[in-house]
Formats: structure tokens, C-alpha cells, sequence
């Protein structure tokens, strides 16, 4: 046996359980998250921000494509007994608004347009009463009545921009074109924009797990392959040494 053959019997076996082990833990700390659901969190944003639009390529002649769905609200106060009616009022945003007629690069609001939206929340603002849900700053709901996702639209219109919106919604400004990454389920889905930077986090599987998670099944395939064929050798060998040796006894 060469000793390139000997370190792939060694050493292969504790890289591919390495690798295994790996994939068994982002498993054990995956969760489930709402796939229809996205938070929308900025920092270094322009004076007067209100809230956070996603801008998706979304043509007019679309068949998702809508003139106007519904405002963007903001939550005020629970109340009752148990306090578990929560109250909201809306922006005044309608199809005049700026973010409403904004249509540029292909680009226009996913809340306003895209026909499987549900609502778009702001949850921690200056009309909080109750300063309860300060943890959440706003999140973008889809219609739960709807086969779609947030992964689902990115895979179909490709990546996103957002913009920062007044409480008319006015555009106080837009990012750039959002970089992407995936937390393996560890995290809901989230959009992050740090005054012209945008990053899409996705609760699903990174590619590079996928890609790693199939090497790895290969692994093991090629490995035994390899055991496979030094048994058989070692078998041959073994089988030539005694025909010799009676050969030779003869």
C-alpha cells in the first residue's frame, strides 16, 4: 500500500465525519420560521424615516403585479382583558404617494404591488403607547392564503432593493442592489440596510451546506469503493500466495 493510499484510508473518513457532524448540528439548531414573513431592520437611515419598503422587479404587465394594495400601518396600543387586541393605524400612503408611483430600473414596492401582500407593520415607533413589541421594528406579512414565499419571490424577481420611506411616503432614499445569505433556519428571514447597503437573509439552507451535504454522501460512497477494492485485492494476493505455496510444495 502507498502512502497516498494509506492517508486517503486514514484521513478521509474523519474529514467526511468532520463534515457530518457539521451538518447534524446546523439540523439540531435549524428551526422553523414563517416563510411567508420578513423583518425589516436599517440603521444609518436619512432624518424622518418612517419605515422600510423592498423593491422588487415588478412589471406592470405582470399578472402578480397590482396598482395598490394597502397602506403600510403602524401599531398603537393593546387593549381589553387580556390586552390581546392590538391596534394599528395606517400611514398616509395611497397610489398618489411617491412610493406608490415610484417605478425606476424595473424597480417598484413589493408592499404596494405585489398582489399576494398582506400588510407591511411598523411595530416599534414613536406612536408605540404601550412601548411593548420594541424588540421588532417592522416586518413585511404575505398573504398566508397563497403558495409563496419569501424565498419564492427572490428566486423569481431576482435581488431586491428597499427604500426609505416617510411617513407619506415620500422616498427619502434608495439602496443598492441587496447582497444575499442564508442562516440554515437559525433566524427569520430578515432584510438588513445599513444606509445604502442591503443584505437578504434567508431562513433556508445555504447552497454551500446543500453542496457540502451531497460531497459528503459522495465521501463515504467513493470511500467504501476504495475499502471495496483494497479488500478484493488484498483477497487476490492472498489467493496467488497459496496456489504458489503448493505450487512450490509439489
Amino acid at each position: 500500500m502507498t502512502n497516498r493510499m494509506f492517508h486517503v484510508i486514514v484521513f478521509m473518513p474523519v474529514i467526511l465525519t468532520g463534515i457530518l457532524i457539521y451538518l447534524i448540528m446546523l439540523a439540531f439548531h435549524a428551526k422553523e420560521y414563517d416563510p411567508c414573513k420578513i423583518s425589516l431592520i436599517y440603521e444609518n437611515a436619512p432624518e424622518q424615516t418612517a419605515y422600510l419598503d423592498i423593491l422588487i422587479r415588478l412589471s406592470p404587465e405582470d399578472e402578480n403585479y397590482q396598482n395598490f394594495t394597502r397602506p403600510p400601518k403602524y401599531y398603537t396600543h393593546r387593549t381589553d382583558i387580556r390586552k390581546t387586541t392590538l391596534h394599528y393605524h395606517s400611514f398616509p400612503v395611497d397610489q398618489n404617494s411617491r412610493i406608490a408611483q415610484y417605478h425606476e430600473d424595473e424597480y417598484c414596492s413589493l408592499s404596494l404591488h405585489y398582489r399576494h401582500t398582506d400588510s407591511l407593520i411598523v411595530w416599534n415607533s414613536e406612536y408605540n403607547q404601550d412601548h411593548l413589541y420594541e424588540e421588532q421594528e417592522a416586518e413585511l406579512n404575505l398573504d398566508y392564503q397563497q403558495p409563496v414565499s419569501v424565498s419564492q419571490i427572490y428566486q423569481q424577481y431576482g435581488s431586491f432593493r428597499a427604500a426609505y420611506v416617510d411617513e407619506s411616503g415620500n422616498i427619502l432614499q434608495v439602496t443598492n442592489i441587496s447582497g444575499i445569505r442564508y442562516n440554515n433556519g437559525s433566524r427569520p428571514n430578515a432584510l438588513y440596510a445599513d444606509g445604502k447597503k442591503l443584505i437578504l437573509e434567508l431562513s433556508e439552507v445555504s447552497p454551500l451546506v446543500i453542496i457540502l451535504s451531497t460531497l459528503c454522501q459522495i465521501g463515504w460512497i467513493v470511500y467504501f469503493i476504495i475499502l471495496l477494492f483494497l479488500l478484493i485485492r488484498y483477497i487476490i494476493k492472498e489467493i496467488r500466495r497459496k496456489i504458489r505455496l503448493i505450487k512450490s510444495g509439489q
